[in-house]
């Protein structure tokens, strides 16, 4: 899964991020976090990123195969085992 923003978010929210899914994050940078396990989504977990960013957050699920580009141009595509840079 990923979960994107429109606009960089701030570091709050990148540190909420990283202490929700810890070593699940595959990959994070100012605009999207990439996340390996699927996890049960709650709406007041994600509602309270969206209130700490100021921003709407957006959850994607993802399918194997499926390619995401980071804002540094670094691309992941998701595999039988998660999230892995693809060149």
């Amino acid at each position: 899964m990923s979960m994107s923003f429109d606009n960089p978010m701030n570091e709050v929210t990148k540190k909420l991020i990283e202490a929700m899914y810890g070593e699940d994050i595959a990959a994070i940078d100012d605009k999207m976090g990439l996340i390996d396990n699927m996890t049960p989504i709650h709406s007041k977990e994600m509602r309270y990123v969206a209130h700490t960013a100021k921003q709407p957050a957006t959850v994607t699920i993802h399918d194997e195969g499926d390619i995401v580009e980071m804002s540094d141009g670094t691309k992941y595509r998701v595999g039988p085992n998660g999230w892995r840079r693809f060149v």
